[in-house]
């Protein structure tokens, strides 16, 4: 079968949706399909954010619908999809979040969001969630009530592929996986940083804002008695970087108020790290023994005083069970549409 994949911002960035990409495309090809990704052009990758996204919406909108033309499916990750393109019978928009829902967000990229999801609701066109609590939302807020509705959750065999054979000792530095948007909280991060691991000269690095030091420069010019040596902002980073950067942990932080799903809690399971992450519906869906949930300052405190007093070097690494999820509800929708 030929699948047509949007994945415009491969290239531009290398964590997030690109990566999820990544793995869709893995497993369709592992069952024999012929795959194409339909990815920004290289001369665009260097443009100006909203240029990219004009451009984004251009491809998506226009390009796409042309293309799956010589497809049997196109898959529409992004949260959104082609208004014109969901008039194919094969379609599929994968929804990571509702965040931009709220019928307070007026921007323009959440009125985007919003109107082509209801043109494919509308069509009843096929429809997943990346997690099963993204698809309990979709079904308490009784959206795409005419779709096919599928959990077609992250992907781990690249990630798994790049942690094969490699082995680094674990360092002193927490692993903060975080972002810029306001659903990441960083500032929110870094002043929980400041109240409990600060002052035991604890270091924590970034990961996730690929080099942007903005929010943490102007935090710490807000906070000048916290040493700025302690906090490292990570560049953009190769697979092979990213594992190094789980192994070489003392622990992995995930921070967030809003999410779909929590990759990077999979990821630090996958390198034999312990996690402490915000109490979010997404992360209690991955709680186990590894993982610490907070939901306030005391809370927080309570899980690093657990982390810390537990021997993090015994921890075997864990194969995630999204991967088989992911790989058999693939062929159910694949043949669902026959």
């Amino acid at each position: 079968m030929r699948i047509l994949i949007f994945n415009f911002f491969s290239g531009v960035m290398e964590r997030g949706i690109p990566i999820y990409c990544k793995n869709l495309r893995q497993a369709l090809e592992m069952d024999g399909h012929h795959v194409v990704e339909l990815c920004c052009p290289v001369w665009a990758r260097r443009l100006p954010k909203g240029a990219q996204n004009v451009l984004f919406m251009l491809y998506e909108q226009f390009l796409m619908p042309v293309l799956a033309l010589f497809h049997s499916r196109a898959v529409y990750p992004y949260n959104t999809a082609s208004v014109l393109g969901s008039l194919h019978p094969g379609s599929l928009l994968i929804v990571h979040d509702f965040i931009p829902n709220r019928k307070g967000d007026k921007s323009k990229v959440a009125r985007y969001v919003r109107f082509t999801q209801c043109v494919h609701a509308a069509l009843g066109r096929d429809v997943a969630c990346v997690s099963t609590a993204t698809y309990r939302v979709a079904q308490k807020l009784k959206a795409f009530s005419k779709s096919r509705r599928m959990v077609l959750p992250n992907g781990f065999w690249t990630f798994r592929a790049a942690i094969k054979g490699l082995s680094f000792p674990q360092g002193d530095q927490v692993l903060l996986c975080t972002g810029v948007g306001q659903n990441k909280d960083l500032r929110g991060a870094l002043d929980l940083y400041a109240s409990f691991l600060a002052n035991r000269r604890i270091p924590v690095a970034l990961l996730g804002l690929a080099g942007d030091t903005a929010i943490t420069q102007r935090w710490l010019a807000e906070h000048p008695d916290i040493d700025p040596t302690l906090i490292r902002v990570l560049p953009r980073l190769t697979d092979r970087e990213v594992v190094e950067a789980y192994m070489r942990s003392r622990w992995v932080w995930v921070h967030s108020r809003n999410e779909g799903y929590g990759r990077s809690i999979a990821e630090a399971k996958c390198c034999a790290k312990y996690t402490i992450a915000t109490n979010i519906p997404p992360f209690r869906d991955q709680k186990d023994h590894t993982v610490q949930l907070y939901g306030d300052s005391q809370s927080f405190a309570q899980a690093v005083h657990v982390i810390e007093g537990i021997d993090r070097s015994a921890l075997p690494p864990q194969e995630p069970a999204e991967d088989k999820l992911l790989a058999r509800n693939l062929r159910q929708w694949l043949k669902a549409g026959l």
